[in-house]
């Protein structure tokens, strides 16, 4: 899997306002999953749901460097 940097305006405690936050994120071979999902019966999506909860790391801002971790269920920032 590829390394990337994903990037993101969010609103940053220490600066009071919006800055360019950024994570670094693998990028999926679509491609070879689908093929294997074929191929063992669709077991290996349980692997790629496995997977897909892992996530990616946390945000962290380009500013002051604090690093921000998103809770999804609350859609909060802390």
């Amino acid at each position: 899997m590829a390394k990337q940097v994903e990037q993101q305006l969010i609103f940053c405690p220490r600066e009071q306002r919006n800055t360019l936050f950024y994570r670094n994120t693998k990028s999926r071979n679509w491609i070879l999953h689908i093929i294997l999902v074929l191929v063992t019966g669709g077991l290996w999506l349980l692997a790629m749901l496995f997977m897909k909860r892992g996530g990616s790391g946390s945000w962290i801002c380009s500013q002051c460097g604090k690093e921000m971790i998103e809770d999804k269920k609350a859609g909060n920032w802390f």
